[in-house]
C-alpha cells in the first residue's frame, strides 16, 4: 500500500487530462509483457503508464494505525477477517467507497506471491521538479508534528449502521458471520489461514 494525499492525485490527474501525451514523462522501467510478446501486441514501445502511488510504502495495517493516531486514538488494535463474508455483505450494498471490487483487489494483491510495489518517481515528476508528493505525516500533522485532527473524537456510527441494515435486510446473515469473525479475531487472534487478510 502506497497512500498519497488527495490533492497530489487531483493535480496530477488534471495534468494528464489537459496535456499532450507526447510531452509527458516516459516510464523507463521495462514492461515484461511487451518484451516477451512484443511481436504479438499492437502496442508502441513508447507507451506511457503512470503508477499512481505516493512516496511511502506501508501496509494496510500501518496505514489504518496512522489514521487512528491522527484522530487521537493511540490504542489501535486491528482485527483480521477473511474476504468471503465481507464480499457477501458488499454484494448487497456498498459501504461508501468500500465495495466488492475494492475488497477483491485487496485479495488479489495480498494473495500474490510477489505483490507489486508501485514506483512513484514518474508519477511524481508529472508536475515538474518543484512539485513533490507529501507523506501522510506531512498531510495530517502540523509543523510541530502534532496531528491536526487530534481534538476530533470519532465514534462508531451505530444509528447510521442500523438504518443501513433496515434498508438492506439481506446484509443481516453475512453480517452476523462477519461480526463473529471480527469478535473471534479481537479476542483470540486471527485463524492461521487468514492472518494476512484484510484488517479492519
Amino acid at each position: 500500500m502506497q497512500p498519497q494525499e488527495v490533492t497530489d492525485a487531483a493535480q496530477r490527474i488534471a495534468f494528464l487530462a489537459l496535456t499532450d501525451p507526447s510531452t509527458r514523462p516516459l516510464q523507463l522501467h521495462k514492461i515484461p509483457e511487451l518484451d516477451r510478446d512484443k511481436d504479438k501486441l499492437p502496442l508502441s514501445r513508447q507507451v506511457r503508464y503512470y503508477d499512481a502511488v505516493g512516496p511511502e510504502t506501508i501496509s494496510m495495517v500501518e496505514m489504518l494505525k496512522r489514521f487512528a493516531e491522527f484522530q487521537g486514538n493511540n490504542s489501535f488494535r486491528p482485527v483480521f477477517i477473511d474476504y468471503r463474508n465481507m464480499e457477501r455483505v458488499l454484494n448487497v450494498k456498498s459501504l461508501g467507497n468500500l465495495n466488492r471490487q475494492f475488497v477483491s483487489l485487496l485479495r488479489s494483491e495480498q494473495g500474490a506471491k510477489l505483490p507489486i510495489l508501485g514506483n512513484p518517481v514518474v508519477w511524481e515528476s508529472l508536475l515538474g521538479e518543484g512539485s513533490r508528493m507529501i507523506t501522510l505525516k506531512q498531510a495530517f500533522c502540523n509543523e510541530e508534528g502534532k496531528a491536526i485532527n487530534m481534538s476530533m473524537s470519532r465514534t462508531f456510527p451505530y444509528l447510521t449502521t442500523i438504518r443501513w441494515v433496515i434498508a438492506n435486510p439481506r446484509v443481516i446473515v453475512p453480517g452476523i458471520y462477519l461480526s463473529f469473525e471480527i469478535l473471534h479475531s479481537f479476542f483470540f487472534g486471527p485463524p492461521k489461514k487468514i492472518k494476512d487478510d484484510l484488517p479492519l
